[in-house]
């Protein structure tokens, strides 16, 4: 296991019991027995390690496989953090700089950004659908966020299925027919 993997795991076993302010680096490396510095060798900060642990295990599901349709990364994405509902019930509350809402929304742009322009070989997207897909992304992170702060009370299939139905009709056939 990598520095990298040893430092989330000891991430996520003290967020079973903590809040993300509780915990310091210090508090981090003393649970994985490294040293301090090997941290700052691996991450910026704690909100770094935050967005590694949803991205690592992110794209480690989507590597088991090629060409991935849009619905099935919302469901690889969705049931991700159904999975891991106490940590991410927790990270989802840090509204602060840094948090894992804004690194969500970022993050979700720019791989479904990269998705489109790889698939139709595109440099960028026109200004329009650009807009439009950073509102849509926008309003999926305030769905997640929403959806794991009231218990995750609907089930996984049918909030892919709501995010899904609301791509913007300018996107649509990006959506369609992309793969990641």
């Amino acid at each position: 296991m990598s520095n990298k993997d040893l430092i989330a795991a000891a991430f996520e076993k003290m967020m079973a019991t903590m809040f993300i302010d509780d915990i310091s680096v210090k508090d981090i490396m003393n649970e994985c027995n490294l040293p301090r510095t090997v941290f700052y060798r691996c991450f910026h900060d704690k909100y770094d390690l935050m967005a590694y642990v949803y991205s690592n295990a992110i794209e480690k599901q989507l590597n088991n496989k090629a060409n991935y349709s849009y619905s099935d990364v919302v469901k690889v994405c969705y049931s991700y953090m159904y999975e891991k509902k106490d940590f991410f019930n927790k990270v989802v509350r840090y509204k602060n700089q840094n948090s894992f809402l804004q690194f969500l929304n970022d993050y979700s742009y720019r791989t479904t950004y990269d998705a489109i322009c790889k698939s139709f070989h595109f440099r960028q997207l026109d200004n329009k659908s650009d807009c439009s897909l950073r509102l849509y992304c926008h309003g999926c992170t305030s769905l997640a966020e929403w959806w794991l702060e009231t218990g995750l009370k609907m089930p996984v299939e049918q909030i892919c299925e709501v995010i899904v139905d609301s791509v913007p009709i300018c996107l649509k056939e990006y959506f369609d027919n992309m793969t990641f």
